[in-house]
Formats: C-alpha cells, sequence, structure tokens
C-alpha cells in the first residue's frame, strides 16, 4: 500500500512540473539545482559502492577466504598476489602493512629495504 501511495507522489509531482513548466515561469529555483546535482553525486556515489562490492565478493571471500568457488581466476599471477597481500596485512610482518584489495603488493616494496617481502611472497605462491 505504501509503494502506492509513492508512486501516486510521484505520479503527481511529475504532472504538476510539466503544468508549472508549460504555463511557464521559466525560472528554476536553486534549491531545484542543488536537488539535481546533489542527486547526480548520491547516484555516482552509490553505483562506486555497488560495483566495490560486486567486485569484492568474488576476489576477496572466493580466492582470499576460499568461502566462494572461484577456480579459473586462482591460478592469474595477479590474483596470487592479491591474495599474498591480504596475507600479509593479517600477518605481524612489515607492522601490519594496510591492504589495498586491487593493488596488491604496489607501494609495500617501498617499506621493504631487505627481500624479505619477496621471500614471503615467493613462499606463499609455491604453497599454492
Amino acid at each position: 500500500m505504501s509503494s502506492f501511495g509513492v508512486t501516486s507522489m510521484a505520479i503527481l509531482e511529475v504532472y504538476f512540473r510539466f503544468l508549472w513548466k508549460m504555463k511557464g515561469s521559466g525560472e528554476v529555483l536553486r534549491s531545484e539545482m542543488f536537488a539535481t546535482f546533489s542527486l547526480s553525486v548520491g547516484v555516482a556515489v552509490g553505483l562506486g559502492i555497488i560495483v566495490f562490492g560486486i567486485a569484492y565478493m568474488p576476489f576477496h571471500e572466493g580466492l582470499v577466504h576460499k568461502r566462494l568457488l572461484v577456480a579459473p581466476i586462482a591460478n592469474v599471477p595477479y590474483f596470487a598476489r592479491v591474495d599474498v597481500a591480504h596475507q600479509l596485512d593479517h600477518s605481524d610482518k612489515f607492522k601490519g602493512v594496510p591492504y589495498r584489495l586491487f593493488l596488491g603488493l604496489k607501494g609495500v616494496e617501498e617499506e621493504d629495504p631487505t627481500n624479505e617481502l619477496e621471500n614471503f611472497s615467493n613462499n606463499k605462491l609455491q604453497q599454492n
């Protein structure tokens, strides 16, 4: 019943807006421009969150934690390094460097004056 009410209000709003435009004061209120702009920004942010969530599920839950079956992508070297980067985040090595889901180990190499990171990642890649 509430969806009927919301739909009715939307139909009335569209009808009266066209009526208002046709009778024509011709001026657009600043509040209307702000509402349109904020709506477009809100849609862009919402879509970004949705896209990240869609990408997060198979990669993080499937590849890293093995909760989903993602066998075809598990053998891709890039995704194997993403898995290593996630495990590195949960280890005590390198003071728990911040994990970047889709960037993998990029930027972590700068914090590793020795080749300990390379040894850690090679060991993890050989285990997979």
